[in-house]
């Protein structure tokens, strides 16, 4: 039964990253699957699946993570950002020092913890739920 009457996209980091695109085109035969949204979400959002070890141990391989792009992100907010370089989508913490912001990873060992925001990235959308897998 679903709550909302309403279907996200999942994707993972690359179709993400295209999603971001205001205007791209969105094949529905891209998404890895479709899910019931856990409550009302704005028309342009969709579920991010993490890749990777960044965020660990709040968001683990595999959590699938409701982004919407139709909500601020503010310092502190868990975001989607997109890297201009290659495309792909990532998710982070954004936080603020001074007048600069930075996307910050949680897990302690991960290499480029900090990354400061610049033209090379983008924000496309706050982190609104986490799905996971029991």
């Amino acid at each position: 039964i679903s709550l909302t009457g309403r279907k996200l996209p999942v994707m993972g980091s690359i179709a993400a990253g295209a999603w971001c695109e205001t205007n791209a085109f969105f094949d529905p035969r891209d998404a890895e699957e479709w899910i019931d949204a856990p409550g009302p979400v704005g028309p342009r959002a969709f579920i991010l699946r993490v890749e990777g070890m960044s965020m660990e141990p709040k968001f683990l391989e595999g959590d699938k993570i409701v982004i919407d792009p139709a909500l601020e992100a503010l310092p502190g907010h868990f975001v989607a950002a997109k890297r201009t370089s290659d495309q792909a989508a990532t998710l982070k913490q954004l936080r603020q020092e001074g007048g600069e912001q930075f996307l910050y990873a949680l897990n302690p060992d991960w290499p480029d913890r900090i990354i400061k925001m610049s033209e090379e990235w983008s924000i496309c959308g706050r982190a609104r739920w986490k799905i996971s897998d029991l």
